[in-house]
């Protein structure tokens, strides 16, 4: 693929970043704005969209869509690619795919400056109809949302080309970081079901403090040092709790956080974690009730981890839960 023009080498070469690494598939829709995002974004007239065609084309034919979903046309491309004998080692292609650093500074940069769409200084949606159509309308936002911290927390350096475009993210108004957080919250943007089961209408305040417990930033030194103030804001230890952030769950129990609290939508910490599968938090959490099977979800009293695990698919915890006395009969 080096010996192809300029433009479609790049374009090959961001394809299969994102088929290779991304955190999750991406649906065609997303990985075609994901694509064109070549810096901060204010509306959707500021994209340049490549057709399915041309992308496949740059790629050699090598990925295939299929429902919906680009992926390598074999299991073979992929070990190529990501793992390719030292005899296939020459070129600048294959070495961009193989370093690390260069592929999650890219996926990150795409993220933070998709997430610049005037779309979200509107502020939260008031019901998740309208979250539905923002999604709609805004194939990569849920994506750039819910994992731009998982790209940054992968890098072993931040330098100062995702650096200053993340402070400046971060540092937005409370409406954008309150937009911002509701989107984060939803775990599958195609399900219906799901975007209600999830949402969440953001009434309490939300600061810089309240996104850096909310995302994977604050274990990076250079946020939690710097940025986390004294004042633990509301709900901190939920938000931390679907961040999967275990230092920022051991200081906010230590600063007096209550894991039997509730939030907005009836949920407790420990049935966040369990619905998200992290199961270090969930192992904290449980270390600190001797009830696993405490009350609090969305849907009414007898809503409970268990049944969030279960939702989730997360089957280590169900089995976790079940262990520490869960009553699979609730």
């Amino acid at each position: 693929m080096d010996e192809q023009e300029e433009n479609m080498k790049e374009l090959a070469l961001k394809t299969f970043i994102w088929v290779l690494y991304a955190k999750r598939p991406l649906r065609t829709a997303e990985l075609r704005h994901a694509l064109a995002t070549e810096g901060p974004l204010r509306s959707q007239q500021d994209l340049e969209l490549d057709s399915i065609d041309v992308i496949l084309e740059a790629c050699a034919n090598l990925l295939i869509e299929e429902r919906d979903i680009v992926r390598p046309i074999h299991f073979s491309v992929q070990e190529f690619l990501t793992n390719p004998p030292n005899s296939a080692l020459q070129g600048l292609f294959i070495e961009n795919i193989q370093a690390s650093e260069f592929v999650h500074q890219k996926l990150a940069l795409t993220c933070i400056f998709y997430l610049q769409l005037d779309v979200l200084h509107q502020g939260p949606c008031q019901d998740p109809f309208d979250l539905l159509g923002r999604f709609a309308r805004n194939p990569f936002l849920w994506h750039s949302a819910r994992f731009f911290d998982y790209y940054i927390r992968a890098l072993k350096h931040l330098p100062d080309e995702v650096l200053q475009p993340l402070e400046a993210l971060i540092h937005n108004d409370g409406l954008f970081l309150a937009a911002v957080l509701q989107t984060r919250k939803i775990h599958n943007v195609q399900n219906y079901f799901s975007v209600c089961h999830d949402f969440s209408q953001i009434t309490y305040p939300v600061d810089v403090s309240m996104i850096l417990y909310s995302t994977q930033l604050y274990d990076i030194p250079h946020f939690n040092a710097q940025l986390v103030n004294d004042q633990v804001p509301p709900y901190a230890l939920h938000n931390a709790a679907a961040s999967g952030s275990l230092p920022a769950i051991i200081r906010l129990i230590e600063a007096g956080c209550s894991i039997e609290e509730e939030d907005e939508g009836g949920k407790t910490p420990l049935y966040i974690a369990a619905l998200g599968g992290h199961m270090l938090i969930v192992k904290q959490l449980l270390e600190r009730t001797d009830d696993a099977n405490a009350q609090g979800g969305p849907y009414g009293p007898y809503d409970n981890a268990l049944q969030a695990a279960s939702y989730g698919g997360n089957v280590a915890i169900v089995q976790l839960l079940l262990s520490k006395g869960a009553d699979i009969n609730a």
